[in-house]
């Protein structure tokens, strides 16, 4: 029998499967009576009136269990982990007030379509908060070297990573199942990193947000039966972003800046390959197109699951690689990081090639 802050962990983590789970489809239902469906339009796969706001479920069932599962260790008088009680309550106002921000906004969006300049705000907004916070960017660490700090930077560079991070997996968002289960492994790595650093509190709103991220998944799998809409993909690319900084000005073991990017490689990528493609051809860079990782594949005859399977392996690789580094002798773990990220530029940059030699 789990007992303690383990058993705590894993319950809370159980909870939001199963409130993702029964609150998913009473969004359904509601979505289809008041025909809340997503939009199409050229760079949309999908041709069916499809819900847009399973991001409710998502973010509904993540605070729920993660506040409950908080509240729980907090007054349990088996738990003697005083200091990430106080952890919790101390550090964690910032995160969620980001999120409720991020949340708020991708909600109106996903039935107002707002201009690009008010959700940049919203999210610069979310951004400070978080990086006046103990989850902040604050140098960069490479083991057997040492580490460069930020000072002062380190502010402006989290709220530069919070933004991107955010607007990537809203990039990324494009077909069925892709950034609910591009996100479900990236948290599963981030928990699994987080514990082996010691550090309980990310490990567990990590493993909370992967079961929730279960429970859609169950409804987004291809044929989708709902999207996660703006809030949903939003919403995931500031949680992703944060938990990772946890630690940069407190006792707990930060993950570090390498890790954190290695971990969510893939969307940071693919954003970064559309914010230089939009330079070069002197557009906005938030103009949509149809040119991201998974269009690109589809155009190349992939199957939907076929696309799913490839890019999930891919971030599987980036999260053995983002655990090497916190837990392998440094030659091992740098040389681990190093090998992943060519292989992963050097795929992207082939990809590109095929596809315009076409």
């Amino acid at each position: 029998m789990l007992t303690g802050t383990t058993g705590i962990i894993a319950l809370a983590a159980i909870a939001a499967l199963t409130v993702n789970l029964l609150l998913t489809p009473v969004i359904l239902r509601l979505s289809h009576t008041f025909q809340w469906y997503d939009q199409n339009d050229h760079r949309k796969i999908h041709t069916e009136d499809t819900p847009r706001i399973g991001g409710i479920g998502i973010v509904v069932s993540f605070l729920l269990a993660s506040v409950g599962g908080m509240i729980w260790i907090a007054t349990s008088p088996q738990v003697s982990d005083s200091g990430m009680a106080s952890a919790m309550v101390r550090e964690l106002g910032p995160v969620y007030a980001g999120l409720c921000i991020i949340f708020g906004i991708g909600i109106v969006d996903d039935f107002r379509n707002l201009r690009a300049i008010v959700k940049l705000l919203a999210q610069i907004a979310a951004g400070l908060l978080v990086s006046f916070s103990t989850f902040r960017i604050t140098g960069l660490s490479v083991p057997g070297l040492g580490t460069l700090g930020f000072g002062l930077l380190g502010y402006p560079l989290t709220v530069l990573w919070i933004v991107g991070l955010v607007n990537a997996m809203n990039f990324i968002d494009g077909m069925d199942g892709l950034a609910g289960s591009t996100s479900l492994v990236a948290s599963l790595f981030l928990s699994a990193i987080a514990f082996a650093l010691g550090n309980q509190l990310v490990g567990m709103l990590a493993l909370i947000l992967a079961g929730s991220l279960l429970g859609f998944l169950v409804f987004n799998v291809p044929p989708a039966k709902i999207f996660m809409g703006d809030s949903g993909s939003t919403s995931l690319g500031f949680l992703l972003a944060v938990l990772p900084l946890f630690g940069g000005s407190s006792d707990y073991g930060q993950m570090g800046l390498v890790p954190t990017v290695t971990l969510l490689m893939i969307p940071v990528i693919d954003t970064a390959a559309a914010i230089l493609r939009r330079l070069r051809k002197g557009v906005p860079i938030y103009r949509p197109d149809r040119e991201h990782l998974h269009h690109k594949l589809l155009d190349l005859k992939f199957s939907t699951w076929k696309i799913l399977f490839l890019v999930c392996g891919g971030g599987t690789v980036a999260g053995a690689a983002a655990l090497a580094w916190v837990t392998l002798a440094p030659a091992a773990a740098a040389g681990s990081v190093v090998a992943v990220w060519i292989i992963a530029i050097a795929g992207f940059l082939h990809l590109h090639k095929i596809r315009h030699s076409q």
